[in-house]
């Protein structure tokens, strides 16, 4: 997944291969990981991600389960 950032700076996020059912928890994850040195640094905070992650999963959830119909283990 790619997006813009603060500052107009490109963010491109790696999960690899994930089951329809544990997305969610995937990309909370590894976006915290991709971003920890920006959240040590009090660049961004913490609950700023956590917010975002949630909103990207509502986003990935109406995609995969209402648009595509997949179930939990596709």
């Amino acid at each position: 997944m790619s997006g813009e950032g603060e500052g107009g700076e490109r963010l491109i996020l790696r999960t690899g291969v994930v089951v329809a059912g544990a997305y969610a928890d995937r990309v909370r994850r590894v976006l915290f990981a991709q971003l920890s040195q920006k959240i040590k640094s009090g660049e961004l905070d913490a609950r700023e991600v956590a917010r975002a992650a949630g909103e990207l999963n509502t986003i990935l959830y109406e995609a995969f389960v209402r648009n595509l119909a997949l179930s939990k283990g596709d």
